[in-house]
């Protein structure tokens, strides 16, 4: 588990109104980990509404981004059933 990963005087703005970070629960949505048969590997990043972003490394050294699909389309391209990239 986290302990914490804002520093004392972080401040979480968001659309221009601050928000208390007292309130962000980082063990609630940051996860790390490994991959099931590569011990090796090193997985981190966040779920948020069921959506994984964040990166995967193997223990071959590959490296993978996995990245939300909405950063990349307007929100009336997005595809249907396409969450990850």
């Amino acid at each position: 588990m986290f302990e914490t990963v804002f520093s004392d005087d972080h401040q979480l703005d968001i659309n221009g109104e601050y928000l208390n970070t007292n309130s962000i629960r980082p063990e609630e949505f940051l996860y790390e980990g490994f991959i099931k048969d590569d011990p090796g590997s090193h997985v981190y990043g966040s779920i948020m509404d069921g959506v994984f972003d964040g990166h995967i490394i193997l223990s071959d050294g590959t490296s993978l981004t996995v990245e939300k699909a909405s950063r990349y389309f307007s929100p009336d391209e997005r595809p249907k059933n396409y969450h990850s990239g």
